[in-house]
């Protein structure tokens, strides 16, 4: 049964609930170097027991013995609390942890999304006037605003937030691009069917970001809310590389590498830490990324495996972590 309350009441326990989003299906969104039990004492979960049962709810047909893969950067986990139904559908909003919305279905409604997500109806109501009609139907792709919804947070339903259209500059990557905007990598391919996890960028190429839908047409030009991890990324050198190479696979010079890493030659040791352009001295901390592969005769998007590793546990002259989104 939905739960019902007056809009005052709703107003109300909305002043008085903590504010904490993540209240309502709580997720952690993998950043570099995390592990399940940094997770764990993170979020005070008791143990990793009910850790893994609340992911494995979520990814029904992950391995359980594959940590592994549970721990890819940009990749969301569940928390306890978000077995519910409609969590799968529930987001983080331009990286805001206390900005959640839930991105409507074919043949949702005010009542079946409060029920699917067991929060009062009346108070997610209250705070959607916006995208509610008469029938109570809603159309799908449409951001419903949830508890602790604040004005600080903005209007995730405006063309400017809904059909966003980030161009490429030369070095992005997906993960990257994601953990930018603070959605999934499953987010971000749902809406550009001509990508994958391993696409190779090209400078200027568009990348919808989601919820884009076919309404949007060209959508809007947008940047990131935050540009950390396409601006701060670093390269671990490997055994028998050497600036040449690296630069020639993330599409720069040589000179381009040598002039913010001035204390490294061409003959670079495995295990330097080389920083890769646009890196800048906004860049308190460095993302350790993967070398990207060339591209591939016939590849519409290019080479394989552009995409952030994490950090070995070996200590390192840079510590590696990404900004949290979702």
């Amino acid at each position: 049964m939905v739960k019902k309350i007056t809009v005052a009441t709703a107003l109300a326990l909305a002043s008085a609930t903590v504010a904490n989003a993540e209240t309502v299906c709580p997720t952690h969104v993998v950043k570099q170097g995390d592990s399940l039990y940094s997770i764990q004492q993170q979020y005070n979960i008791i143990s990793a027991d009910e850790l893994t049962a609340a992911i494995l709810y979520c990814k029904p047909n992950a391995n359980p013995a594959d940590l592994a893969s549970f721990l890819q950067i940009g990749s969301l986990l569940c928390l306890p609390g978000s077995e519910r139904t409609g969590c799968s559908n529930v987001r983080e909003f331009n990286n805001q942890p206390d900005c959640k919305v839930y991105i409507t279905q074919q043949g949702d409604t005010i009542e079946s999304v409060a029920n699917s997500l067991d929060i009062f109806r009346d108070m997610l109501d209250s705070i959607n006037r916006d995208v509610t009609g008469a029938s109570g139907l809603l159309k799908p792709g449409q951001f419903l605003k949830l508890p602790q919804w604040s004005q600080k947070c903005g209007d995730p339903n405006k063309a400017t937030e809904r059909c966003r259209v980030y161009k490429v500059v030369t070095g992005d990557f997906i993960a990257g691009i994601a953990s930018a905007y603070g959605v999934t990598v499953d987010d971000l391919l749902s809406v550009n069917k001509n990508l994958n996890p391993n696409s190779v960028l090209q400078n200027g190429q568009p990348v919808n970001i989601p919820p884009f839908d076919a309404s949007c047409g060209a959508g809007v030009p947008s940047k990131p809310p935050t540009n950390t991890v396409l601006n701060c990324r670093a390269y671990r050198v490997q055994q028998g590389e050497d600036i040449n190479s690296i630069a020639v696979a993330f599409q720069l010079s040589t000179a381009d590498i040598i002039a913010i890493n001035p204390e490294s030659s061409s003959l670079v040791q495995p295990g330097t830490i080389l920083k890769i352009p646009p890196h800048d001295t906004t860049c308190e901390k460095s993302i350790l990324v993967d070398l990207p592969a060339s591209s591939s005769p016939g590849s519409t998007t290019g080479g394989q495996n552009p995409v952030p590793v994490r950090v070995p546990v070996t200590p390192s002259p840079v510590v590696s972590v990404t900004p949290s989104p979702v």
